[in-house]
């Protein structure tokens, strides 16, 4: 049995003051997740650091999410500040105290 449980919350912080144009809205993404996997895992996820997606941009600009499961800690770093104004489509993997950067597809 696989399990879900999520607890979000999304406020936009820019482009309020521009109904008709939507691609400048930014939203900031709060939150945690848990649940069991196909595996009968249990794990939980949190985000430690708000994500930030702007609606212009198919990547998340910002944030930090951590997963735990097992024995085992690693998280997800999206970087790149959102006041740089660029589409980002690079991230970081933190795993056992070595980081990897990839890129998001």
């Amino acid at each position: 049995m696989i399990t879900w449980k999520s607890d979000r919350d999304r406020v936009m912080v820019q482009g309020f003051n521009t109904p008709l144009n939507w691609l400048d809205d930014v939203y900031e993404i709060s939150g945690n997740a848990s649940g069991i996997s196909g595996n009968g895992i249990a794990y939980n996820l949190v985000i430690n650091k708000n994500l930030l997606i702007r609606i212009g941009c198919r990547f998340i600009q910002e944030g930090i999410i951590t997963m735990n499961r097992s024995n085992l800690s690693y998280s997800v770093d999206y970087g790149n500040p959102l006041s740089s104004n660029n589409c980002d489509n690079q991230a970081t993997f933190l795993i056992n105290g070595k980081s990897y950067v990839f890129t998001l597809k």
